[in-house]
C-alpha cells in the first residue's frame, strides 16, 4: 500500500450518522472497560488499556500510518519508528481511555500528584494585560489532563467543545467538568448555541484547534511536510476580538504522570482584515502543534480523524480569500 498517498483527497470527518455508528460500535468494548477499570488500579488500568485501544483504532492503521508518514516526511517517519508507532499510538489511545475514566472520579489532592501546569505565568500575564484571552487546546497527550490543570490552577475557563457520540461518557465528563468548575459550550447542538446573538457564561474561552467542528468553516494549513484541514472558527473569534492567544499542550513523562504546558502568547499582528488575521493566528496554532507533533507523533490523539493531504505547492485554498460565514465567529461573547 502506498502510505504517501492514502490520505490525499479521501480524508474525511464523520457526519453525525457515522458518529453515532462510531459511538454504537465503541459502547459495547468500552463501557465493559469502564466498569473494570474502576476497580483496577491506574497502573494495571492503563496497562489493559492497550488493548482496548486497538480495539477502539479498528481498521484504522494505514490511515493513521498513512498520515504520520504525510505529516513527519519519509525520513522523519523511519526516525520515529516507522510502521512500529502504531503499537504506541494504540497504546496511548488506551491510556487516555483508562486516565480519564480514572480522573473523573478522583479527588484534587489526588489529580495534583498526577498533573504538573507549567507556563501558568504567561496565562496571568495575559490576563492581566489584554481585554480578551483564548487558550488554543489540542488532543495532545491526555485531553483531560489540560482542562483538569487550568481548574487546579484556579483559571476560570469556559470550553468550547462537540459532545462526546458515546453518551454514557459525555455525561461522565460533563459532571467531571462541573465538578471542577468548568464551564461547557456544546457547539452545534442546538439552535441557541448557532445564534449570533447568543451569549455565554464568562471564564477563559478555550477551544479545540485539531478538529473540524463545522465544514464550513475549515481550510487547508500547512501542517509539517503535509497540509491539515481544520476549523477557522478558533482563528475567527481571535480576530474578531483581538485576542491574545496562547497554545496549551499535553505530553506523558513516566508511569501516569502528565505535564501540562501553556506556551507564550502567539505574535500576531491584527489588522483590519478578519479573514486574514484568522488564517494567520490558525497557521501560528497549527505550527506550534506540529511541532509538539513531530516530539511525540503518537501521543497526538487525532491521527484517525485528520484529514491530511500532501502539501500543495502555490495552493489557492486560501481562506483570506474567499467569503467567511459570520455565524461561528460571533457564537461566543465573553
Amino acid at each position: 500500500m502506498d502510505l504517501q498517498n492514502t490520505q490525499n483527497h479521501r480524508s474525511f470527518y464523520p457526519n453525525r450518522l457515522g458518529l453515532k455508528a462510531i459511538g454504537i460500535v465503541e459502547t459495547g468494548v468500552i463501557a465493559p472497560y469502564w466498569w473494570l477499570n474502576e476497580r483496577l488500579d491506574i497502573q494495571k488500568a492503563g496497562n489493559l488499556g492497550a488493548y482496548v485501544g486497538r480495539i477502539a483504532r479498528l481498521g484504522q492503521r494505514p490511515r493513521v500510518l498513512a498520515g504520520m508518514k504525510n505529516v513527519l516526511g519519509p525520513d522523519g517517519f523511519a526516525r520515529a519508528g516507522g510502521n512500529l508507532l502504531w503499537n504506541e499510538y494504540v497504546r496511548q489511545v488506551g491510556r487516555t481511555m483508562a486516565e480519564c475514566m480514572r480522573m473523573s472520579r478522583m479527588r484534587r489532592e489526588d489529580l495534583r500528584a498526577l498533573i504538573t501546569l507549567k507556563g501558568s505565568s504567561h496565562l496571568e500575564k495575559a490576563i492581566a494585560t489584554h481585554e480578551e484571552t483564548i487558550l488554543f487546546v489540542s488532543h495532545t497527550g491526555n485531553i483531560g489532563s489540560m482542562l483538569i490543570a487550568f481548574a487546579l490552577g484556579g483559571f476560570s475557563i469556559t470550553v468550547a467543545r462537540n459532545p462526546l457520540p458515546l453518551r454514557f461518557i459525555e455525561r461522565r465528563i460533563a459532571h467531571t467538568l462541573q465538578t471542577l468548575g468548568i464551564q461547557s459550550i456544546l457547539l452545534g447542538t442546538s439552535a441557541e448555541s448557532n445564534s449570533p446573538s447568543a451569549r455565554f457564561p464568562r471564564g477563559i474561552l478555550t477551544t479545540f484547534i485539531d478538529e473540524a467542528v463545522n465544514p464550513e468553516h475549515t481550510s487547508w494549513f500547512e501542517f509539517g511536510k503535509a497540509q491539515f484541514k481544520t476549523s477557522m472558527g478558533p482563528g475567527l473569534m481571535a480576530a474578531r476580538k483581538r485576542a491574545c492567544v496562547l497554545c496549551v499542550t499535553s505530553t506523558r513523562t513516566d508511569g501516569f504522570h502528565n505535564i501540562v504546558t501553556i506556551h507564550p502568547p502567539l505574535s500576531i499582528c491584527y489588522t483590519d482584515d478578519y479573514r486574514r488575521d484568522a488564517h494567520n493566528v490558525t497557521q501560528a496554532g497549527m505550527t506550534l502543534l506540529v511541532n509538539e507533533v513531530r516530539h511525540s507523533p503518537a501521543e497526538w490523539l487525532n491521527w484517525n480523524y485528520a484529514q491530511i493531504r500532501t502539501a500543495i505547492a502555490g495552493s489557492d485554498d486560501d481562506p483570506s480569500t474567499r467569503p467567511v460565514q459570520e455565524s461561528y465567529s460571533e457564537r461566543v461573547h465573553s
